[in-house]
């Protein structure tokens, strides 16, 4: 689809306090046409009108994978997932990390999770934020640890 635009009379003081009075010459470009049953951007050429077609990603960055793809290949993922689930699900924050923390050294996870999978599959976490400076900065005593790794293994 062709566009063709007029910008109105445009009127500038410019550095010297001269007052210029100029008009630009009519614009004339490929506007996108919108699909969004499809998901799809057709850019239209001036022969046709859905001349070349190219799929946009209109979702912004992808989203993380499930939280199951952190776990190591040997470990029951849908397991580990519920037995942290009244630990971590309604804290915030440094109880989160604890936990993580945790089943890391249980070796349960092949990479730590990101707050994104956690808060898709355990609801409200808190701050993002408060997250990541805890995961950064937690200073969790041996005791604390060993003390959750029990209660995992329970």
């Amino acid at each position: 689809m062709e566009t063709t635009e007029r910008i109105r009379k445009k009127v500038v003081n410019n550095f010297f306090g001269k007052i210029t009075n100029y008009y630009e010459a009519p614009v004339t470009y490929n506007a996108p046409v919108y699909n969004n049953e499809v998901r799809q951007t057709t850019t239209a050429t001036e022969g046709t009108a859905q001349a070349a077609k190219r799929t946009v990603n209109t979702t912004g960055r992808p989203m993380a994978d499930e939280l199951a793809s952190c776990f190591r290949e040997g470990v029951d993922a849908q397991a580990c997932i519920e037995r942290m689930r009244p630990y971590i699900a309604g804290e915030r924050g440094k109880q989160v990390v604890l936990v993580l923390k945790a089943a890391y050294r249980l070796e349960w996870f092949e990479k730590m999770p990101i707050f994104p999978q956690l808060v898709r599959e355990y609801g409200e976490l808190g701050n993002q934020r408060g997250f990541c400076e805890q995961m950064k900065n937690g200073f969790f005593s041996e005791d604390e640890i060993n003390n959750m790794t029990e209660k995992l293994m329970a």
